[in-house]
């Protein structure tokens, strides 16, 4: 005899427009058809399912790495046996094990199939971190039920002891089908008993509702249950059943006749406009499809009402003799494909979905911001992975949004758009530039139906036009990776709404970015520009990065206090780093752990990393050693870095032997599980660089390996400060060279400048040709491509010159007088200034000391002498040169003055006693002869003396008194005596007058 076919359904004998009025559900006819088969065990539904067909699934490492971003809600019934063997667990966020059948007379269970406490796929759920429900369903007798208060509570309090008996276990799913207008009161009220009894035993058991796909009787009392029930999972299919005269899809996405408009789209709409939260919805979606026998091939035809079947994915895959490409057609109205096959001379149509129409209903719960999706029935693809693979997809971290596509509204390519229709969804394709979104069709209800588009990825971006009526709004193209679509319609009319194609081009090319450079030395705090571009048609700049480093005479270094790391490993480990645990050193210029014994070594250092929304880590290593789980890492945003994981944080982890990139949060010095994996190619021994960028507000992570993006997260609960760093390795060997952090920024940064140690820039040039500071630029635009780096160089120095060490009046050594009266001169020594150089000289010439009454500050090149000329000196006035020394940085050194000068025109002496003597010394300064004059009006000289300072007598000579003009030369030549400073004295009598002069033979 024929084994039983997979899922061979009842037929239904009265044939009526089935479409229109409420019918047994999938659900319903195969939970009574595999009840009259009896209890089996998992191995004997094998046997009567012909699970040997089946492929087995042995390897779903591709999976592991991708995490769901949405709830996949699966049925498992129990009759697919060990089909649980070949579930993708990673991609199951709820599993419902079906089906608990409750009797309405009593509520107790009359499926002796359903083995809830014992079963091995239930145990499998739990351990596999899934959350695990079971199903109670009831088809029929619900006025009974509700007429019995006693069998209500019994099922309540069943409900609740099986949950209780599966420790770890989430909920239950209610699936009362066939209910009338009747039942929405006594529903209502049941479930509100439900509720509150199983969250009063447990407030983290979650009841969740199945909801017809077309509520015929407004069952349903949405704005009551929606406040109530945690999840509701829309029973997407059977739209054409079994009974149905018109061979159709099994869910339609969108209308495929006109005379029965249901589809998955309006049911969606439907609930969404009752009062159900989209958060709450789950789209629940066959994993099986119909087969009909026809009266043609046409599509659509009509049922010849003598053979339907349901055929699950696998009984599709295994018979691809039969289900041939050649022979499926795609419906555009429905967005499903159809078998048309012949069989002993008749027509039959299989109605079931490719993974291609799946992932169309896919994106359509994500433009509807839906929970997730439902499965009937796990099993139904047992062995096969194209369904989970769409999963991965559309529903997870691993998912890529395609680079172009075709948007409808919710009625399709060709039907109309329904009614109270409210929606938003975002095109943000990976690694978009621009997206550019061409409008083929457009025809709405003007004024009461309208569409919004914004450009960027939130209906807070700007607004590029708000539309409505049938003028097409053509063309647009974002500013950046993403547009965003708002859709409303109101409860009265409805058009053929809209239907546009999106496309965007990779931006493959690394933004750049320049500094702007200082146009002369830099002496406090500066602003420093930046111009940041991305190339000509690009994705735009998403963030920019800067980092600033000072040079302290030996090496570069930054301020940590303030955000900033440099540390290029020159010479031994710098006092700011502190050794934990593992051999540490420099070594080549390079900072080195070389003991692979430990799986935990630790060097850190403290940075402050609360400063900036996000911070760029940035260093190369290399990773090696002898053994074969060899790994190391970078902690960051660290609490506690002497702690044995540093408390709190996280930390990249580079897996060199399983070529894993990996993300760890770490919490009271746990870190679990990673957050995230990535493959990445490392090979031992090899240098690479990395770039991890941290984002403290919103929680995102990046790596880069040379300067290719391995992978992202995004931490809901992420640290918003952190104030170490720290390397770390396990059982490897690892070399680190030119650690550096930037801290985001904007198109201009203000560095601070000084030599307290709170400034970002602390030391001055050591020489004019030494920069002392360093500003380094980086860019990531919003295709994630990062740019090269950009260094410039400022000079700084805030410290003023030095004075020179000495002035002298004259033009060797220093003069006391002149007789010049134009005529004024100095020289002076040169002055230093180690960091910017000395640029030029000012001189200024007063009547005393400082004063600058006779010449103001003037400029004087980097000469070392002036003379200044066209002067009108006065007799008897002494005269000051103040001399200061300017840098290159226009700093300006205080004052020296010279002694001064005495000015007297051909003579000079005093007058005393009524007497007057008058005499001139010249040369002064002499080199070999001197020339005394001296004119007496009423008494002659009496004597000339000269003496050292000491006073030790030189030259005399005495005079008999005479009168008229006298004079003579005295020869030094013959005198044999040094240079030095000397005085003559004239002697008349009682009167004395004396005079300095130099004496310079060279």
């Amino acid at each position: 005899m024929k084994k039983i076919l997979l899922l061979i359904l009842l037929l239904i004998t009265t044939f009526i427009n089935a479409q229109q009025v409420p019918h047994s559900s999938i659900m319903q006819e195969q939970s009574l058809y595999y009840r009259k088969l009896g209890v089996k065990t998992d191995a004997e539904w094998d046997v009567i399912m012909e699970k040997k067909n089946n492929p087995v699934i042995t390897n779903t490492a591709n999976r592991s790495v991708c995490n769901l971003t949405k709830r996949v809600f699966g049925w498992h019934p129990y009759w697919v046996g060990t089909a649980y063997q070949n579930y993708q667990w990673n991609l199951i966020s709820d599993f419902c094990y079906f089906d608990y059948a409750a009797d309405p007379a009593n509520g107790q269970n009359t499926n002796t199939s359903f083995a809830w406490t014992t079963s091995a796929a239930v145990t499998a759920a739990l351990n596999n971190g899934v959350k695990t429900h079971f199903s109670v369903t009831m088809f029929g007798g619900h006025s009974t039920f509700w007429a019995s208060s006693t069998a209500q509570q019994t099922l309540i309090t069943n409900i609740i002891n099986l949950l209780n008996a599966r420790p770890g276990s989430k909920g239950v799913n209610i699936d009362f089908e066939g209910m009338g207008s009747t039942s929405k009161v006594p529903f209502t009220s049941f479930m509100q008993n439900l509720v509150s009894q199983v969250k009063a035993a447990n407030p983290n058991y979650e009841i969740s509702v199945c909801l017809y796909a077309v509520d015929w009787g407004a069952v349903f009392d949405m704005p009551v249950l929606n406040g109530i029930v945690d999840l509701f999972t829309i029973m997407g299919y059977d739209y054409y059943y079994s009974g149905s005269t018109t061979a159709g899809p099994v869910g339609p996405l969108y209308n495929f006749q006109t005379s029965f408009n249901y589809t998955l789209s309006k049911s969606i709409t439907y609930y969404s406009s009752q009062g159900a939260s989209n958060s709450k919805l789950i789209l629940g979606l066959p994993w099986y499809g119909r087969e009909w026998e026809t009266t043609s091939n046409t599509i659509p035809s009509a049922t010849t009402g003598n053979f339907t079947s349901s055929r699950t994915f696998s009984y599709v895959r295994n018979n691809t003799a039969t289900y041939i490409n050649d022979l499926k057609k795609w419906d555009s109205l429905s967005y499903t494909p159809c078998y048309v096959l012949q069989n002993a001379g008749n027509w039959r149509q299989c109605w079931i979905d490719d993974v291609y129409s799946l992932k169309k209903r896919f994106e359509v719960v994500n433009q509807r911001e839906l929970a997730g999706i439902g499965i009937w029935a796990l099993g139904y693809d047992d062995g096969y992975t194209d369904y989970w693979d769409a999963i991965k997809d559309k529903f997870s971290t691993c998912a890529i949004v395609p680079c172009n596509d075709t948007i409808f509204d919710m009625g399709g390519p060709n039907r109309n758009y329904y009614d109270k229709e409210r929606y938003q969804f975002t095109i943000d394709p990976d690694g978009a530039n621009n997206v550019s979104l061409q409008f083929t069709q457009f025809d709405l209800e003007t004024n009461y139906d309208s569409l919004w588009i914004y450009d960027g990825n939130t209906i807070a971006s700007p607004l590029l036009g708000a539309y409505t009526g049938s003028v097409n709004p053509g063309t647009f193209t974002s500013s950046f990776g993403a547009l965003t679509i708002r859709f409303k319609s109101d409860n009265l009319t409805t058009r053929s709404g809209y239907k546009a194609i999106y496309q965007c081009v990779n931006d493959l090319t690394p933004p750049q970015t320049q500094i702007s450079p200082a146009t002369n030395w830099i002496t406090q705090n500066f602003p420093v520009n930046f111009i940041d571009t991305d190339n000509s048609g690009g994705s735009g700049i998403q963030k920019s990065y800067y980092g600033v480093s000072d040079f302290n005479g030996n090496e570069w270094r930054s301020n940590s206090s303030n955000g900033f790391f440099t540390d290029e490993f020159t010479n031994a480990i710098h006092p700011e780093w502190i050794q934990k645990t593992g051999n540490w050193s420099i070594t080549n210029q390079q900072l080195k752990q070389s003991d692979e014994s430990l799986n935990n070594t630790n060097i850190y250092a403290s940075l402050n990393q609360n400063l900036s929304n996000r911070t760029l880590y940035h260093f190369s290593a290399k990773i090696y050693g002898s053994g074969t789980n060899r790994r190391a890492g970078f902690h960051f945003a660290c609490s506690r870095p002497d702690s044995l994981n540093r408390f709190d944080g996280y930390f990249v982890w580079l897996r060199v032997d399983n070529a894993t990139l990996q993300f760890y949060k770490v919490i009271n010095d746990n870190f679990g599980s990673p957050i995230a994996s990535f493959p990445i190619q490392i090979n031992a021994g090899v240098q690479y660089d990395y770039k991890v960028i941290y984002d403290r507000i919103t929680g995102k992570i990046w790596l880069y390996q040379n300067n290719v993006l391995v992978g992202t997260f995004t931490d809901p609960n992420p640290y918003t400060s952190g104030s170490f760093i720290s390397f770390r390795t396990g059982n490897a060997a690892m070399d680190v060279d030119f650690l550096q952090v930037y801290r985001s920024r904007a198109q201009t940064a203000n560095i601070s400048v000084g030599s307290s140690t709170t400034n970002d820039v602390r030391h001055e040039n050591t020489s004019p040709q030494q920069a002392a500071a360093k500003i380094t630029s980086i860019v990531q635009d919003n295709a994630e491509n990062i740019s090269a780096l950009s260094n410039q160089y400022f000079d700084i120095d805030w410290t003023a010159p030095h004075l020179p060490t000495y002035v002298n009046d004259g033009v060797a050594l220093d003069e006391d007088t002149t007789i010049n009266g134009n005529l004024l001169q100095c020289n002076y020594s040169f002055a230093q200034d180690t960091n910017s150089g000395i640029n030029y000289y000012l001189y200024a010439i007063g009547t005393s000391p400082g004063n600058t009454d006779v010449v103001n500050w003037t400029t004087n090149a980097n000469q070392l002498s002036v003379q200044q000329n066209a002067l009108s000196l006065i007799t008897g006035t002494r005269y000051f040169f103040s001399i200061k020394s300017v840098n290159n940085a226009g700093l300006i050194s205080d004052s020296i003055v010279s002694d001064g000068i005495l000015f007297y025109p051909q003579t000079i002496g005093v007058k005393g006693n009524n007497i007057k003597m008058e005499f001139m010394v010249a040369p002064n300064p002499v080199k070999d002869q001197l020339t005394l004059t001296w004119i007496n009006n009423s008494n002659s000289i009496s004597a000339i003396t000269v003496t050292d300072l000491l006073g030790k007598q030189i030259w005399h000579q005495q005079f008999q008194p005479s009168i008229g003009a006298n004079s003579l030369q005295i020869n030094f030549k013959e005198l044999n005596v040094s240079n030095g400073i000397y005085f003559i004295r004239f002697s008349q009598n009682k009167n004395v007058v004396t005079e300095k002069f130099i004496l310079s033979r060279e």
